[in-house]
């Protein structure tokens, strides 16, 4: 069954590839905690679970492609000054990010530089974001949300996971394998 989902949740999910397994390998290493579950993340648009993320390019997506899948989902819920976010706020953060970023390419050529986190830092141009930096630098971080505290280059899906999960800006939603009854 599909949690209680809202137009502005976060998730991050593990979808359960050869390139995730990889990819949770090489973030798990340079991890605080030494492990990584996660290798996607995206933004939910709406309530009936229409997604917003950077697969091969930024476009919409739909969160039943996760069945089956780990997955963690968040709701922002205040600001980094301590105000509660409200609906119009994420509406327009989301339309924001999609008018800045629909249709980008996915950056493959950064992915790389995802195995040695500075260099993928030091290397972002705010042009080409992967899926974890589109989701903090688009939507999170700039007004209206203002729901992301440091730097959101360089960001892989299992450290923002780690962050939503520790935050007192974020509230979990759900967090375990995501079943979906109606197919």
């Amino acid at each position: 069954m599909l949690p209680a989902i809202r137009m502005g949740d976060v998730f991050c999910v593990d979808s359960n590839s050869i390139l995730s397994a990889a990819i949770r390998k090489v973030t798990g290493f340079w991890s605080s905690d030494g492990s990584s579950e996660y290798n996607h993340a995206g933004v939910i648009i709406d309530h009936t679970g229409r997604t917003f993320e950077t697969l091969w390019t930024a476009r919409e997506n739909v969160l039943d492609a996760y069945d089956n899948k780990l997955i963690l989902i968040v709701r922002p819920i205040i600001d980094v000054d301590g105000e509660l976010i409200e609906d119009t706020q994420k509406a327009h953060g989301i339309q924001k990010m999609r008018n800045t970023k629909e249709g980008a390419l996915y950056p493959v050529h950064r992915l790389f530089l995802h195995f040695i986190p500075p260099l993928a830092r030091y290397f972002s141009t705010g042009r080409y974001d992967i899926c974890s930096e589109l989701v903090t630098s688009e939507y999170l971080k700039p007004p209206p949300m203002n729901a992301w505290r440091g730097s959101a280059e360089g960001i892989n899906p299992d450290v923002l996971a780690d962050r939503l999960r520790s935050s007192r800006l974020y509230e979990t939603i759900f967090e375990g394998e995501l079943k979906l009854l109606c197919k």
